[in-house]
């Protein structure tokens, strides 16, 4: 259903620190590149982080760390309630929800739905993407400075967003030159352990 596309990117462009900046006839992306790839493929749907923040101000934000695996912001919006984006690992997204956006409408979320979530999270990561989670939800008062305890919790699962993030071509062939000359190589990422694996298969780290 594109609408619920459309839905699950809103929340991804509401909980975005990056930037659209236009040059001359391309554009090009000020900040994180994973949040400007939500992004740019957002506003392939014509919808717009400026004219979308100007619908829903931010009021505040708790940002991304490590460790949390996930960012939240705080939006006013143009009805007589606020609303709450997270975005993150799909795991630790799923922690957060008790209900799920599903064709349309809010539901108990079942250890059915949780199941396929992380399944479908494993395909998309074991196929080398790079795949975050999306959460919402209302509240009926302002809070200025949010805690995370406080606010990220009976959230609203949404959906899952995946991108590609390939190494760059001269990367296999530096691995390859490091092996032949006896050097050990090291693979650091925060990536997703079946991301991690199908990028170092390709890189010949496996």
């Amino acid at each position: 259903d594109h609408r619920i596309v459309k839905f699950v990117l809103g929340i991804g462009v509401l909980c975005n620190n990056a930037y659209l900046k236009k040059d001359n006839t391309t554009w090009k992306v000020i900040g994180d590149p994973t949040e400007g790839a939500i992004l740019s493929v957002a506003a392939k749907t014509d919808i717009w982080k400026e004219e979308l923040g100007k619908n829903f101000p931010l009021i505040s934000e708790i940002p991304f760390d490590s460790d949390r695996k996930k960012m939240s912001t705080i939006r006013n919006t143009p009805h007589s309630v606020f609303l709450v984006c997270e975005k993150g690992a799909p795991d630790v997204i799923l922690k957060d929800c008790t209900e799920i956006y599903s064709k349309g409408s809010i539901r108990e979320i079942t250890k059915k739905d949780i199941q396929f979530i992380l399944n479908e999270n494993n395909k998309m990561a074991g196929a080398a993407l790079r795949v975050l989670g999306t959460a919402f939800k209302p509240l009926d008062h302002e809070i200025i400075k949010p805690l995370p305890t406080a606010i990220e919790r009976d959230m609203i699962f949404a959906g899952l967003l995946a991108m590609m993030d390939p190494p760059r071509p001269e990367v296999k062939d530096a691995v390859a030159t490091c092996h032949r000359a006896g050097i050990t190589t090291v693979m650091i990422t925060g990536d997703h352990k079946n991301t991690a694996r199908a990028i170092g298969e390709e890189l010949g780290f496996l």
